[in-house]
């Protein structure tokens, strides 16, 4: 299990590596580009081959979140065609980067029911997932389910891997937050066991964990992330679950508010104490 947390990538990626250097950091997220604007700056490959080389030198593991306005299920035909290609865009930049994986949010039906885009969705999905190659793993991050979100259950995230095939660099990125919105319960040893049972069940072992507690209380629907030990969820529940077997793989990453900036040094030193 590698620890870390997502870290601002202002003035650069290197920038970025050396923050999450000084947080004690073993692997940070980053966003490549703005995540609420469409606009995507793509790197140059001799640009890309001096940050590979200074990312393998960092001992740090870097992934990659997409933009928060992809939405691959859209019933907006423009939006869709938008979000196929900032998804690419940010798979070819990630792989040309040395980026183990892109987060993705899939995005929401908008009310009007996931079969009726399915189809355009597994086609996205198999198109991005191609562009990263054996290298960039395109993650499906759960979600905690208002809003005709998709994934919020986890045979959902399993039924559209199963659809794009085996053959594809798919995976999932497992939120505790979006999971306790979504009306997953681990707060006691037997519900942990039933939920670890249900992901091998389903999903399989997480690629990588956000590390959240919850704002809102179980099963609400909403996406509002809180400081370990501030919110509902508690460090007891967070360390039974992610200290199964199941996760000792996973690159966890903390995305909690800290004092307004994002994951202090604290928050990841409470995460290795937890997790360790």
């Amino acid at each position: 299990m590698k620890i870390g947390a997502h870290v601002s990538a202002s003035g650069g990626l290197a920038r970025a590596l050396q923050r999450g250097t000084d947080l004690g950091a073993e692997v940070i997220q980053v966003f490549l580009s703005s995540p609420r604007a469409w606009a995507f700056r793509n790197y140059e490959p001799g640009e890309a081959e001096e940050f590979r080389s200074v990312l393998s030198s960092s001992g740090l593991e870097m992934v990659a979140h997409a933009s928060y306005l992809i939405n691959l299920a859209s019933p907006d035909e423009s939006i869709r065609k938008k979000s196929d290609d900032l998804l690419c865009a940010t798979m070819a930049s990630a792989r040309l980067l040395g980026i183990s994986a892109v987060i993705l949010h899939t995005g929401s039906h908008r009310g009007e029911g996931l079969d009726r885009y399915r189809t355009q969705l597994v086609n996205s999905l198999t198109k991005a997932a191609s562009v990263g190659g054996s290298t960039t793993r395109l993650l499906l991050e759960n979600t905690a389910g208002s809003g005709g979100t998709i994934g919020a259950r986890f045979e959902e995230l399993a039924d559209l891997i199963d659809s794009v095939g085996a053959g594809a660099n798919l995976g999932v990125c497992l939120d505790t937050q979006h999971m306790f919105a979504a009306g997953y319960y681990f707060g006691d040893p037997d519900s942990v066991q039933a939920v670890v049972a249900e992901l091998r069940s389903t999903v399989g072992a997480p690629v990588a964990v956000h590390l959240n507690d919850s704002k809102v209380p179980l099963g609400k629907g909403t996406d509002r992330h809180e400081n370990i030990d501030e919110g509902e969820i508690g460090s007891k529940a967070l360390g039974m679950l992610l200290t199964d077997q199941l996760f000792e793989e996973s690159s966890v990453i903390l995305e909690v508010p800290g004092a307004g900036d994002g994951p202090r040094k604290e928050d990841v030193l409470q995460a290795f104490s937890l997790l360790r």
